[in-house]
């Protein structure tokens, strides 16, 4: 990631108290897990600005490279109690935090994981 990580620059538009939380954050890659795990969306000028990244998903190429869960939506329970299955349509970028349309898929997760704090990899969904 760049070194020239500002947190700043992602984190005007949250609470406080997940601001304090970001600031703890020492790269894009720990923010962006922050935020998937907080169910917050990064503005696409923001993560944009991310040296080293094209902040652009019709030009990227991702491949090796791990994402976060952007979109999930609830389709039902997960055949066991106490789990939710989910279809997956988008993921971010880890590496340039580009958000990426995917081929869709089906996953189960217990009730208390978030489907935005998962990660999933690049090359397996594009």
């Amino acid at each position: 990631m760049s070194k020239n990580f500002n947190v700043e620059d992602y984190i005007k538009d949250l609470a406080p108290e997940l601001q304090e939380k970001a600031r703890q954050c020492k790269n894009m890659d720990e923010l962006m897990e922050l935020a998937g795990e907080e169910g917050v969306e990064l503005s696409d000028e923001a993560l944009a600005n991310v040296s080293g990244g094209c902040g652009s998903s019709s030009s990227c190429k991702h491949k090796g490279y791990d994402g976060l869960v952007s979109a999930a939506e609830k389709i039902g329970n997960g055949g066991v109690q106490g789990e939710t299955k989910y279809r997956i349509t988008k993921v971010r970028c880890t590496a340039c935090g580009a958000e990426v349309s995917i081929t869709p898929f089906e996953v189960t997760y217990p009730d208390s994981w978030s489907p935005y704090s998962q990660k999933v990899k690049m090359n397996d969904v594009l």
